[in-house]
């Protein structure tokens, strides 16, 4: 697992399910930047996505100047892009062959 905090007060878990409080290694988790509950409710912007048949586990994550998250590891570069409710982030991924 992978933890990161961006400017804005999420924090990311990559390759961790943080409701179930276990591994999962194709899961990205976020909280809340205000409450930091890890819950998705009506109410906040936690969540979280799956990146299908991958197992996550970035060597290193930044946040670029337009405020994207990129997550690297070999073979695997993932941007989430902040889009707002309901689904708060939209992922891109970009593979390598």
């Amino acid at each position: 697992m992978k933890l990161f905090e961006d400017s804005q007060g999420f924090i990311f878990a990559f390759g961790f399910d943080m409701n179930a409080r276990k591994p999962h290694h194709s899961m990205i988790c976020w909280c809340d930047p205000e409450t930091k509950e890890w819950e998705a409710t009506s109410a906040n912007q936690a969540g979280w996505l799956t990146v299908p048949t991958t197992i996550l586990a970035p060597e290193f994550v930044f946040e670029s100047r337009d405020r994207a998250i990129v997550a690297y590891q070999p073979g695997l570069c993932i941007e989430l892009r902040r889009q707002g409710k309901p689904f708060v982030f939209t992922l891109f991924t970009m593979h390598a062959r």
